[in-house]
């Protein structure tokens, strides 16, 4: 998603951390003050969804992030 705001043709969000890096190094505005409504998902293959490491996975970001 940076390279489409460094070449121009986009915008994104950005974690905090990145930010003022990229901002310095590639000449780019940061924007404050907007507030941008935002979903967030997490995606697996549907086929691996009962593998150990991804099952634990869904579980945790479920447990943190139940609606």
């Amino acid at each position: 998603m940076l390279d489409l705001v460094k070449s121009g043709a986009g915008f994104s969000l950005v974690r905090d951390s990145i930010t003022l890096g990229e901002a310095h190094a590639h000449a780019l505005t940061i924007v404050e003050g907007v507030t941008v409504p935002t979903q967030l998902s997490f995606i697996a293959l549907a086929e691996r969804k009962d593998e150990p490491a991804i099952a634990a996975a869904l579980k945790l970001i479920d447990a943190q992030w139940a609606v």
